[in-house]
């Protein structure tokens, strides 16, 4: 930041990162647009170009007003910089922080499919056989489901290791019992 600072500042390259920021910020947001309209039948055209818009056309103004009201609290308290100053900063903070976007939408994407998938194993495999080996327990409340696992895994095993998450091989074990 320091060597723009110095080069001068010109208000075209300011105005590149910030639409630079926006698309990027478009970019890394279609997978979770992309999962969406797959959930929703929504058209994904649809939502990618009011995203676009939003991302490319409207961020950046919005920015300009974040920058400009930042400038003026910066200043009442003794900032000594300049609005174009203010505004580079921001753009260039916002700029750097994509690559961060892109993998929280990334994992937003495809850890919420694997919870989705650990549940519905949770629900259709494991409880079910928990109902088989002891009909008489309560698994209603999904806080109990691996104190109970590691309950019956102990049973079932001998060992279980206290704190940690039901292993395959005390899975496995679960369904040898019945």
């Amino acid at each position: 930041m320091k060597r723009h600072l110095d080069n001068g500042i010109r208000e075209e390259q300011t105005l590149f990162f910030a639409i630079l920021f926006g698309l990027l910020s478009y970019l890394s947001l279609l997978p979770a647009l992309a999962k969406h309209a797959f959930l929703t039948n929504e058209s994904l055209s649809a939502l990618a170009a009011a995203q676009f818009i939003s991302s490319v056309f409207m961020m950046p103004l919005l920015m300009y007003g974040i920058a400009a009201v930042s400038h003026l609290i910066l200043k009442y308290f003794g900032g000594q910089g300049d609005y174009i100053g203010a505004r580079r900063a921001l753009f260039w903070a916002a700029l750097v922080t994509t690559p961060a976007i892109l993998l929280t939408s990334i994992a937003e994407v495809y850890l919420s499919e694997i919870k989705d998938n650990m549940q519905q194993y949770v629900d259709n495999t494991l409880m079910p056989a928990m109902q088989r080996i002891h009909p008489e327990a309560d698994i209603s409340t999904p806080s109990m489901h691996i104190q109970k696992l590691e309950h019956l895994a102990l049973e079932l095993t001998g060992h279980v290791q206290l704190g940690m998450p039901v292993t395959c091989q005390t899975t496995i074990s679960l369904f040898k019992a019945t």
